[in-house]
């Protein structure tokens, strides 16, 4: 946020190259920026990148020379990856320093660029492992979606850091139909009923993207993967739920406790011991998961600061 287009755009559209530029660094971010350190210290990045094991050519490429199966993955993630954020960045004015999200198509191509694209290189990564059967580098609806919910549920509980920092990544299609003019005023404690009422739409907005996940665990067959993939979207849900028209995301960062995550834990014992049994019975187990975590929500539909005393 610190840095102008000038010298951000540039850089996002050849970040992938200074994988392969030994001793490359950075070091003109704000001494506050919270990832700072990962440009000033990128020889690092390059070099894991750099040793990463050797494998055959991916299966799409038609160059022999080409780099080994985990580099061309990364790389072509990160060219991405760059390119989509640096049009976003474009967006930005000297008034709204942060471009704003405006449709749900634009909050979905965002999302995607940020997270969805990490789902896709995951799975091409599963692929090229051997962990995981060739065809799930393919799958990459499925590998969206699952960015997406991941993406969209941080997006949407920290909504009080981020409007705090001068960033907001809610779509304005949804906030601004309950008559907000910028997304500061969705912490006006006067207005918390209509902005519970507009988080409660990006809830629903992200488990727009919870049966595609759902299913893409489905497809996977080794356990440390499943592993990988499932803790992180169970926890998404669960941390859906608990933020459902919950006023404290709109006053501080809201998290799943300890006790809570203990209480997600059975639900994801069920959905591995499911899946090592077979894929319908893991269908069947993620339902019953979704459900645990659904059948919650409905308690806190109506907020107690927002309920109104009966008049007699």
């Amino acid at each position: 946020m610190t840095l102008p287009n000038s010298t951000k755009l540039p850089m996002l559209r050849s970040m992938h190259l200074k994988l392969h530029e030994p001793g490359w660094n950075f070091d003109g971010s704000g001494p506050n920026e919270s990832d700072r350190i990962v440009l000033v210290e990128f020889e690092n990045v390059q070099s894991e990148f750099a040793d990463l094991d050797p494998k055959s050519v991916l299966p799409w490429s038609s160059d022999s020379n080409a780099d080994n199966r985990y580099q061309a993955v990364i790389q072509d993630i990160a060219r991405k990856m760059g390119a989509g954020m640096a049009d976003f960045a474009a967006l930005a004015t000297p008034e709204k320093p942060v471009a704003e999200v405006n449709s749900l198509a634009d909050y979905d191509l965002y999302c995607h660029y940020v997270a969805g694209l990490v789902g896709e290189g995951l799975s091409a990564i599963f692929a090229a492992s051997g962990k995981e059967r060739e065809w799930i580098a393919d799958q990459l609806t499925l590998s969206n979606s699952m960015g997406l919910l991941l993406q969209k549920t941080n997006i949407f509980r920290d909504i009080k850091e981020d409007v705090d920092e001068g960033r907001g990544f809610w779509p304005r299609a949804i906030w601004g139909k309950h008559g907000f003019d910028s997304m500061a005023e969705l912490l006006d404690p006067a207005r918390e009923k209509e902005a519970l009422f507009a988080s409660s739409e990006m809830v629903l907005d992200a488990l727009r993207h919870a049966v595609d996940a759902l299913d893409y665990l489905t497809l996977l067959r080794t356990q440390s993967v499943f592993n990988f993939v499932a803790i992180p979207a169970v926890m998404a849900i669960a941390t859906l739920e608990r933020c459902f028209m919950n006023p404290d995301i709109l006053k501080k960062n809201v998290k799943i406790r300890r006790g809570e995550a203990i209480r997600v834990s059975p639900n994801l014992a069920l959905l591995s011991t499911a899946w090592l049994m077979d894929s319908s019975s893991t269908e069947r187990s993620t339902h019953e998961m979704s459900r645990s975590s659904s059948e919650n929500t409905p308690k806190r539909f109506t907020p107690k600061s927002l309920e109104t005393t009966p008049t007699s």
